[in-house]
Formats: structure tokens, sequence, C-alpha cells
């Protein structure tokens, strides 16, 4: 029996530990947008870049 390994896609990235909390220190920044609005507008990217129907319930209700 083989034993397979996935290997990651190009641009996989396994895990993160982004932290804004320098450039919030050294640069002022401040995020604009919530962690709600950003979720919304990722699904709302994610289903129209993989092709998934506008018309669907789940879609309309983000």
């Amino acid at each position: 029996k083989r034993n397979v390994v996935e290997m990651p896609g190009n641009g996989d990235v396994p895990f993160t530990h982004a932290n804004i909390s320098l450039a919030r220190e050294q640069l002022g920044y401040k995020p604009t947008t919530s962690l709600e609005m950003g979720l919304k507008k990722f699904v709302r990217w994610y289903l129209s870049y993989y092709g998934y129907n506008r018309g669907t319930q789940a879609f309309n209700n983000l």
C-alpha cells in the first residue's frame, strides 16, 4: 500500500500568524473594514470567482 502525501498548491499557506500590531504602533494603521464585513466581502468574491450562481439563496443572504 502506498503512503500518499498531498502537497500544498502554489501559494497555499499552511498557517499564518498575521499581526498588525507593528503597523498600528509605527504607522498608526487602523482597519476600516470590520471582520464581519470583510468576511462577507470575501465570501461574495469567492463564490463569484469560482462560478457559483448569484441567484442562490445562500449567496443572496450575505
